[in-house]
């Protein structure tokens, strides 16, 4: 578990939430590199939590279990801290 379920898409929008939010910062502090980034941040953001069934490039809802009725990343976390 070094990547804290990262393979398992359970935290991955954790991670990648990361990634958005400094892009976000980045943005607000000098929007001349918003074109140079605007794509990758979108990727992330579709990637994380595809809004979109049209959207084929992305699942939507991949972090949560429709089955279990939750996103493992709780449960996964506790179970290995």
């Amino acid at each position: 578990m070094a990547d804290f379920g990262n393979s398992y898409y359970n935290d991955h929008h954790y991670h990648w939430g990361y990634f958005i939010q400094t892009g976000a910062l980045i943005a607000h502090l000098d929007p001349s590199y918003i074109p140079t980034m605007k794509d990758w941040i979108e990727g992330l953001i579709r990637d994380a939590n595809n809004p979109s069934i049209q959207d084929t490039s992305f699942p939507q809802f991949r972090m949560f279990d429709w089955f279990s009725g939750h996103s493992w990343s709780q449960v996964l976390n506790r179970d290995f801290a």
